[in-house]
């Protein structure tokens, strides 16, 4: 974050303190520990303006506010509906992202369709590849929310720091496009090394095993820079634009999507970072 970005929660005003990551950072505000917990921060000025959380903690020491929240799994439950060690009260994670860490859905994230007080429990809107067991860890976190300026053109901005994988899916209007550009930029200083790809299916059909449930891959881009490289690639494609088939049924997600993954390589070298994803496609029609 950065000094001279201004805040305001339920209209009391603030500024944050540089440094800090996307999801944990240090503001000005003064206020017991939890004051300010559920209630929604949206920032005035800065790279962040005009951007929306809720913030799942707060603590007096630095005004400290957390974006994210972790957890673990009790072990009781389905891959839709599931118990854990959460404490809030009712409603209180509904519509947000839940990331699994660790156990048999590790890397896997689910939206929050509601969650109860009793016993933490978690019914997410799409079924998970298995129950979640007995601590499996997890993360909650803001969901990921494209700005769209145009028909053809997505912006992502991931607002978490990035040190595994992480998937995300855009919504597109027709199951065939063209992808004609995309561009990433690692928000943190320092060196880059990760991978951008774009699947045609999450399904497990062929390989359950592969690459976390995708299969289909038809773009894979290695990104490595040092630092004084500036962390930022682009590339366009608009003269040999890359075809795109979205092969899960639309019944499955309601709409159809384009499926992406970046790993931030956990080697060393790399950067723990959000990141802003640009992608531009061009609709091909049902009749491609």
């Amino acid at each position: 974050m950065y000094i001279t970005e201004r805040l305001t929660v339920n209209n009391v005003t603030g500024t944050a303190v540089a440094g800090g990551t996307a999801t944990v950072f240090d503001t000005d505000l003064v206020a017991a520990n939890d004051f300010y917990n559920g209630m929604t921060l949206e920032f005035t000025s800065g790279p962040n303006k005009a951007r929306q959380a809720t913030i799942l903690d707060f603590v007096a020491a630095a005004g400290e506010i957390s974006l994210s929240q972790v957890g673990a799994a009790s072990g009781v439950g389905t891959g839709t509906i599931f118990e854990t060690d959460l404490t809030e009260a009712n409603d209180f994670y509904n519509d947000l992202a839940i990331r699994f860490t660790s156990g048999p859905n590790n890397g896997e994230t689910r939206i929050i369709e509601d969650y109860a007080f009793a016993n933490g429990e978690i019914t997410v809107t799409l079924p998970l590849q298995a129950a979640p067991g007995a601590a499996d860890a997890f993360i909650i976190e803001p969901v990921i929310e494209p700005w769209i300026p145009g028909a053809d053109t997505f912006i992502i901005w991931t607002e978490l720091d990035i040190t595994t994988a992480l998937r995300f899916d855009l919504p597109i209007t027709s199951r065939f496009c063209k992808i004609v550009y995309i561009g990433i930029v690692q928000l943190t200083a320092g060196p880059m090394e990760m991978n951008f790809e774009i699947w045609e299916s999450s399904a497990a059909r062929l390989a359950p095993d592969d690459r976390n449930n995708f299969y289909q891959k038809i773009l894979n881009r290695r990104i490595i820079q040092t630092v004084d490289q500036g962390g930022e690639y682009g590339e366009s494609l608009s003269g040999d634009p890359m075809p795109y088939f979205d092969r899960d049924a639309v019944d499955e997600e309601s709409t159809y999507m384009l499926h992406c993954r970046i790993e931030n390589n956990p080697t060393v070298g790399y950067t723990p970072s959000d990141f802003a994803v640009t992608i531009k496609i061009a609709d091909m029609g049902e009749n491609a």
